[in-house]
């Protein structure tokens, strides 16, 4: 096992290293932020289960329509049971990226968008000083780094639809979650 990816265990090529990195920045980012979890810290369940049901559908509706036309984003037996740990893995990033956010309004959309690129960019510079600076070895999240790109506005859209509906910040990162795991299950190759 590598020192430092402790979800190595998942045994998907560069998604374990990945799903480790943004486990870490999703604990930084929330121990950065106590008094925005203490403003938003209600976890209700009708929301959550909404996100599950919506986030699911959407991450295989979308992999029925990539994998019918171009890719085979369809997960198989191995890779559906790598879905749920991935799942929980990155569901404190992006509880913390939801919180940093803050609540929706009409008159700071530009700045959510702002705040949400920049912490995007942030990871995808630790991503990269990860490989160049450190040695890391782990380049695959880099070379698909315009499909990421895409992913996130995705997340972001889908994510910012469901909290204007149930006003959750916790089923926003839900959405997010599932999303993300579902991504990282199908398109990473198991080792």
């Amino acid at each position: 096992m590598m020192l430092g990816v402790p979800l190595h265990a998942l045994r998907l090529y560069a998604a374990d290293y990945l799903a480790s990195f943004v486990v870490f920045a999703g604990l930084l980012l929330l121990a950065l932020l106590p008094r925005a979890m203490r403003a938003d810290a209600g976890i209700q369940s009708r929301p959550v289960l909404a996100a599950i049901v919506f986030g699911i559908g959407a991450a295989m509706a979308v992999g029925a329509a990539l994998n019918w036309q171009v890719f085979d984003l369809w997960p198989n037996a191995p890779r559906w049971w790598r879905f749920v740990p991935l799942a929980l893995a990155c569901w404190p990033y992006f509880a913390a990226e939801e919180l940093a956010l803050g609540p929706l309004r009409v008159s700071r959309n530009f700045r959510r968008w702002g705040i949400f690129l920049g912490l995007r960019l942030e990871l995808f510079f630790a991503l990269a000083l990860g490989y160049y600076g450190f040695g890391s070895g782990e380049f695959l999240p880099l070379l698909i780094a315009p499909a990421l790109l895409i992913l996130s506005v995705a997340q972001r859209l889908g994510g910012d639809a469901l909290r204007r509906r149930t006003g959750s910040a916790a089923a926003a990162a839900t959405f997010d979650a599932i999303l993300a795991a579902w991504f990282l299950a199908t398109v990473f190759p198991l080792r």
